[in-house]
């Protein structure tokens, strides 16, 4: 009787974690696409653009909306400061909440296959797309998101066409 309830809490337990980091993950989602519909409203919308386009066929004069919005909302996360720089923990923070509690991460690069680690792949998004200090806060945040979007996520993805 001593193991059936030791079974059951370690269960009970296991679930409740389970169930408390997919919160985490939804709050993370829904906080951050709150902030991105709140300066689209305040700054001029920019997702069907995107969407339909993609970040390779953006246009240069399109690029400073884009920044601008996506400035407000990663300002309102908390990754970034108002001049387009990454704040490392804060991102490791947010992305460690996004990503969930997978170990291991499988990115396709090509032919190649990468294995990451939650933290590997954090570590991967903040050497690889750290903005350039010399470009504008607008710049810097396009700059981010356009190597989220073309170095880590969508060129292993595959899902999204260029």
């Amino acid at each position: 009787m001593t193991r059936l309830i030791m079974v059951f809490i370690a269960v009970f337990v296991a679930v409740l974690a389970d169930t408390i980091e997919d919160k985490k993950r939804f709050d993370t989602i829904q906080k951050g696409a709150d902030y991105l519909k709140t300066c689209e409203q305040n700054l001029g919308g920019m997702w069907t653009y995107v969407y339909t386009k993609g970040y390779k066929k953006i246009k240069e004069e399109h690029k400073d909306l884009i920044g601008n919005v996506l400035l407000c909302a990663y300002t309102k996360l908390g990754i970034m400061t108002e001049n387009g720089d990454l704040i490392d923990d804060k991102v490791s923070s947010f992305y460690g909440n996004l990503l969930g509690e997978n170990n291991n991460y499988i990115l396709k690069n090509n032919n190649d296959i990468d294995v990451y680690t939650k933290r590997g792949l954090i570590e991967t998004i903040l050497k690889t797309c750290k903005p350039s200090k010399d470009l504008t806060p607008k710049r810097k945040v396009f700059s981010y998101q356009y190597c989220l979007h073309t170095e880590i996520f969508t060129k292993y993805s595959g899902q999204f066409p260029e």
